[in-house]
Parts: structure tokens; C-alpha cells; sequence
């Protein structure tokens, strides 16, 4: 909701209007900041004035003019929008603690006296929710900045949750794309904080003789589906500017859509990167397991442009 908000008020005619709210809103956010890291906020005359003629009465629309905190503790919120709402994170197990960072995993941990200490007569369950030394496993990853603030960046079993609201399981879709596309070798679901779902996909090929490592040539069972599909592509780069390529995966994707459980687990996009996964490219951990934190940086860039131009 608020996100939609935002971006009306963001979109409104040019003009006197639309330049005297884009001030109180530049005002507004200015002033959260200060207020958020300590400054001290309270002689921003600039701000009072635009809260007098603007910013009280769009709350007062909102039917918030009597709320005087406002806060969210659900679903991941977009930088720009959580300026203006006091993010909260809970645990119903948790007090005063002590927190790290798992240097492994990246997993959240907690420790301290009002730590629970464990389940009634249940000792699998306690040790699957605590170590030898107390220190509590929260299932979420994150990272703890320089100014010790702590963020939420991951689910250790990673759930995506949308800017929606929806829990989206990743692993689901991205099994049910490769069983449509055969030509896939891996698929990651991009989602977390965004409006729709995307996907990062590599393509079949053939490993190094001597390394192993994933090379530009594409498989049999690839170059099988090119045959099938109409193109001459033989290798990763000539597939990804090949248009009878995407469009193989543009109808496996809707074959995908088309099983999906709701609306909001359909794929809308996706880029077919220039090579495969591997333990080489650190994508991949010594068990296998796609490092989806480590994917995603890597192909930030890409992953934005499938974002750039959407009006949903």
C-alpha cells in the first residue's frame, strides 16, 4: 500500500502542485533521516512549514493525522518507503541479547539470559534451534554494517517474501522451469522486495576436460533443443542473442506460469547469463548448493534492468 502510495504521489501532473509536493516530500525525508541517526531535527523550519501546508493534511486523508508511530514488521519494505516507517524485528523467544553473524552460513544468531533454553523433553527439537553455547539459530540471514546496524538480507531456507506480502518458494518454481526447459542447466528466482518474479538462467554445456569448469559450448541435450527450436546457436553467447532461443523460454515460462499454485508465483522475466554455475565461480558451495546471495550480486546489474521499466 504504501509503495503504491508513493509512487501516485511521485507521479502526479508537473506543475505548482506537483512541485510543491515533490518539495515537502524532499522536506519530509530529509527530516526522517535526521531524526532515524540521532541529528538534531527539531530547528528544520523548512520542514514545519511543509508539514503545516502539505504533508499533515495528506495524513490527515490517509486518516492518520492521530497516528504518531507507524511501523511495519511483515513484509521486506524498499529503501525509499521505509524511510517513513519504523521497521521492526521479533522474536517471540527473544529479549535482551547479544547478536552475531554466523561466519558460514550468514545466519542471524542470538544469545543471552532471556534466550529460551530450549523445548520440554524434546531435545531434537532444542538442538535444531540451539548450539552447545546457547546461541539461538533465527533462520534469517543478515549482516551487521560498521554503525552496527543489523539488516535482513535472506531466509536460510530461503522463502522469498514480495513486496506483496506473498511467500514464494523459490526451489518450487525453479524445478518447475527446468523441467519444462530442459536446455537449463540452473535457474534462480529473483523476487525478494519486488513487485513480481524473475529468474537468472544458465544453459547446458559441456565442462573443461581438465577442470571441469563450465565452458561456452553448449551440451547435446541443448544443442538438441536448438536443433528442435530452429537455431544454429553453439555456444552460451550465440544462445543468448538467439530470438528462437528466447522465445523457448519465453513458452517455457508460461508452461511453468500455467502450473504455478497463484498468480503470484508466475515468472515475468528472466536473463540468460553467460555461464553455468560452478564451485570456480563461487556460485556454488562444496555440497552444491546455488549461493543465492552471491548470485545475485554478481548479476545486480542485470537483475535491475529486468526491473527498470516495470509499471505493475
Amino acid at each position: 500500500m504504501m509503495e503504491s502510495l508513493k509512487e501516485k504521489l511521485g507521479g502526479a501532473p508537473e506543475g505548482l502542485k506537483k512541485s510543491l509536493l515533490t518539495w515537502a516530500m524532499t522536506l519530509g525525508a530529509d527530516y526522517a533521516n535526521q531524526s532515524q541517526f540521532g541529528a538534531d531535527s527539531g530547528a528544520n523550519l523548512s520542514f514545519w512549514a511543509a508539514d503545516y501546508l502539505l504533508l499533515s493534511k495528506v495524513r490527515s486523508a490517509l486518516g492518520l493525522d492521530e497516528c504518531s508511530i507507524f511501523l511495519t514488521g511483515a513484509a521486506p519494505i524498499v529503501p525509499d518507503v521505509i524511510r517513513q516507517v519504523e521497521d521492526r524485528y521479533c522474536w517471540a523467544r527473544n529479549g535482551g541479547t547479544r547478536t552475531r553473524i554466523d561466519p558460514d552460513t550468514g545466519e542471524i544468531q542470538y544469545t543471552g539470559r532471556h534466550i529460551f533454553m530450549g523445548y520440554f523433553k524434546d531435545e531434537a527439537a532444542t538442538k535444531a534451534s540451539l548450539d552447545e553455547d546457547g546461541w539461538l539459530y533465527s533462520g534469517d540471514v543478515g549482516e551487521i554494517d560498521k554503525d552496527g546496524f543489523l539488516s535482513i538480507t535472506g531466509r536460510i531456507k530461503e522463502i522469498i517474501i514480495t513486496s506483496g506480502g506473498e511467500n514464494i518458494p523459490p526451489v518450487l518454481i525453479e524445478n518447475a522451469l527446468k523441467s519444462e526447459l530442459p536446455a537449463l542447466a540452473n535457474v534462480l528466482v529473483i523476487g525478494e522486495q519486488r513487485k513480481f518474479l524473475t529468474f537468472l538462467c544458465s544453459l547446458r554445456v559441456e565442462p573443461d576436460a581438465v577442470t571441469a569448469a563450465p565452458t561456452d559450448n553448449l551440451d547435446k541435450v541443448a544443442l538438441a533443443v536448438a536443433k528442435e527450436i530452429g537455431s544454429g546457436a553453439t555456444t552460451v553467447p550465440e544462445a543468448q542473442v538467439c530470438e528462437k532461443f528466447r522465445k523457448y523460454i519465453e513458452e517455457g515460462m508460461a508452461r511453468a506460469n500455467a502450473k504455478a499454485a497463484s498468480r503470484a508465483q508466475y515468472a515475468q522475466k528472466f536473463v540468460i547469463i553467460p555461464r553455468d554455475f560452478s564451485l570456480d565461480g563461487n556460485e556454488l558451495t562444496p555440497t552444491m548448493k546455488v549461493k543465492r546471495s552471491v548470485v545475485e550480486k554478481k548479476y545486480s546489474q542485470e537483475i535491475e534492468q529486468m526491473y527498470a521499466h516495470a509499471c505493475l
